[in-house]
């Protein structure tokens, strides 16, 4: 069950994302979950470590896995799926490993797709559908430094979905003004890179933000039907050590009806 937080902070943040669409904000659990932020956070960074790895050309740099939620106003409850969740890109099948139960079920994890759903004002109606993507990016695969990490190597894009949030969960030896997450106009065509001289021409102006995440728990999320979106490429401090970025992607959508 949600437990609401300072009613002015929630104001704020609720009016925020009415008015823009999108909203910047540090989650922070209520009193009973505090003590419970880190170990949710070194838990979940092993349970992503232990995830399967992506397919190429997204092998050496990316791993994410899967949970799938039904949320109902207050209440959320996690759906069962088999142990890996094969999903179609383009004709390629993608195999996403899931997020174990205790993870699944951990009450920080909940609380912050409910605290999104008040940021939200529950806009999407009384039940809605969500899909969280724990995710690490890295600069290291099988004990080798590379430097092919990339958040968003298909460039700008939505992900057909009606809310989106990242939820940073840990970066390291990322440098700062790299890995942000920038939201475009609607306007913005879509596959534009935006290191790409060309197109950070054509895209820049329609940049309306460029969020860089670093505390844990600091969270963007948006309307994804009104914009579009991607990620800078993170660059380490130091090319000669790991790096890596944890994030949540959640993406929810109301249920699809059918007649």
């Amino acid at each position: 069950m949600f437990q609401q937080r300072s009613v002015s902070k929630f104001s704020s943040f609720q009016k925020s994302f009415t008015y823009n669409r999108y909203v910047r904000f540090q989650y922070e659990a209520p009193p009973a979950l505090l003590k419970l932020q880190n170990s949710f956070i070194h838990q979940m960074k092993q349970a992503i470590d232990d995830f399967k790895d992506d397919i190429p050309p997204h092998t050496k740099y990316r791993k994410a896995g899967y949970a799938r939620y039904r949320l109902s106003g207050n209440s959320i409850t996690a759906l069962k799926l088999k142990d890996e969740v094969n999903v179609l890109v383009g004709t390629t099948r993608r195999s996403y490993s899931c997020l174990p139960n205790h993870l699944r079920e951990h009450p920080v994890l909940h609380d912050i797709l409910l605290t999104l759903n008040n940021v939200w004002s529950q806009d999407l109606g009384p039940e809605m559908n969500v899909n969280v993507h724990p995710v690490r990016v890295s600069n290291y695969f099988n004990g080798s430094i590379h430097n092919e990490a990339k958040l968003t190597p298909e460039g700008t894009h939505k992900d057909s979905v009606e809310r989106l949030a990242i939820v940073l969960l840990e970066r390291h030896n990322v440098l700062d003004g790299t890995a942000k997450t920038a939201i475009y106009s609607d306007l913005c065509p879509l596959g534009k890179l935006r290191g790409k001289p060309g197109d950070e021409e054509e895209i820049g102006p329609l940049r309306l933000v460029d969020a860089e995440l670093k505390h844990p728990f600091e969270v963007l999320t948006f309307d994804d039907t009104r914009f579009k979106h991607d990620a800078s490429i993170p660059i380490p401090e130091n090319a000669k050590q790991p790096m890596h970025r944890y994030v949540l992607l959640i993406m929810c959508r109301k249920p699809c009806l059918l007649t």
